[in-house]
């Protein structure tokens, strides 16, 4: 009787053995990802926009960002306006499935206050005058999150990103995120982030353990001078890299950068968040392929973190100038393609 009793239990671990062979853990994903600037109204769906498609898959490119923007006409004001064709955007999503992208959906507020050249204003510059605005904002923002995301779920895209730079609200009413990251689990199944500022957002960011990724919009300066070499921006990405990292294990959560670029200029590596002028700058393809080359080979090993989305690529390559951040056709470009064949 024992010894039937023994074979029994051997036989039932034979088989859990054999079952756990058979189902090997999923290897966590990497985000290698880039922004497609929009050109025209169908500038993902036009000929151009299709080729660049192929092109970044061909450059090893797995992830695109994709932004609707719905627009407030005053950030200091809690309206939210969306007059954006969900039929277009779901259109473009399938675009990007059939190309054999997966699609990261960043609905992120635009505002015609923001970047103009006289009182320039940015997302980090929203901000409601009393409790009751800002209750109402946050509940237009939970509507508008909440329909964006439906969609996503319906279209099987992959990661969902709730906005960027909203630094005001984000450190003020840390609870308020969690309820709309909560509204968001209820009509999404896939992974949700949010991408805080460099510069003062994303350490005071407190609800990242509800969220599946920290997300980071990395424009960290990493030299004091235009023209920093190779080996002066990798010193430079050391206290920057010890402090995400910190960040990642407190929170248990690995981290991305959700933005990550350099201007095609000599002072990419010491301000890379500049790019409305060329003014005072020179044009440097090798300044910005180092910037990338520092980039990578400072995070390439770390367990920590999980990918990057490359600002950015553009449907229309027409439009590109020489100063700004794409790297198409040039020297960072084939920094990105030799990067994405290494093994992981």
């Amino acid at each position: 009787m024992r010894r039937w009793v023994w074979g029994v239990l051997f036989g039932v671990l034979l088989l859990t053995s054999s079952c756990k062979q058979q189902k090997p853990q999923e290897a966590e994903e990497y985000f290698a990802g880039a922004w497609l600037a929009l050109h025209g109204d169908d500038g993902y769906l036009s000929d151009q926009g299709q080729s660049q498609m192929k092109h970044l898959f061909d450059l090893g490119i797995r992830w695109v960002a994709y932004a609707p923007e719905p627009s407030m006409e005053d950030v200091t004001q809690p309206e939210i306006v969306d007059h954006s064709d969900m039929d277009k955007h779901r259109q473009v999503i399938r675009a990007l499935h059939q190309k054999g992208h997966k699609v990261l959906l960043f609905p992120r507020i635009e505002s015609p206050t923001f970047f103009r050249r006289k009182n320039p204003l940015w997302r980090g510059d929203i901000a409601m005058g009393d409790e009751a605005s800002w209750g109402r904002f946050h509940d237009n923002m939970e509507k508008m999150l909440v329909t964006y995301a439906t969609m996503a779920e319906e279209e099987g895209v992959e990661f969902f990103c709730m906005g960027l730079e909203y630094r005001h609200s984000t450190t003020k009413f840390p609870q308020r995120w969690r309820q709309m990251i909560e509204a968001l689990r209820t009509c999404y199944s896939g992974k949700i982030t949010y991408s805080a500022n460099w510069y003062q957002e994303f350490e005071q960011v407190s609800f990242w353990d509800d969220l599946d990724y920290i997300g980071v919009g990395a424009y960290f300066p990493v030299a004091d001078a235009p023209n920093a070499s190779h080996q002066r921006m990798r010193q430079g990405w050391m206290p920057i890299l010890s402090k995400l990292k910190g960040l990642s294990q407190q929170y248990g959560r690995k981290l991305i950068f959700t933005e990550v670029g350099y201007p095609c200029v000599d002072q990419a590596g010491w301000k890379p968040w500049e790019w409305t002028t060329k003014a005072g700058k020179s044009i440097s393809q090798k300044h910005q392929a180092d910037c990338y080359r520092a980039f990578f080979d400072t995070f390439r090993r770390e367990s920590w973190f999980s990918g990057f989305v490359i600002w950015r690529f553009h449907t229309d390559t027409r439009y590109i100038e020489d100063w700004e951040y794409s790297p198409q056709d040039r020297m960072a470009e084939e920094v990105i393609r030799k990067e994405l064949a290494k093994p992981r």
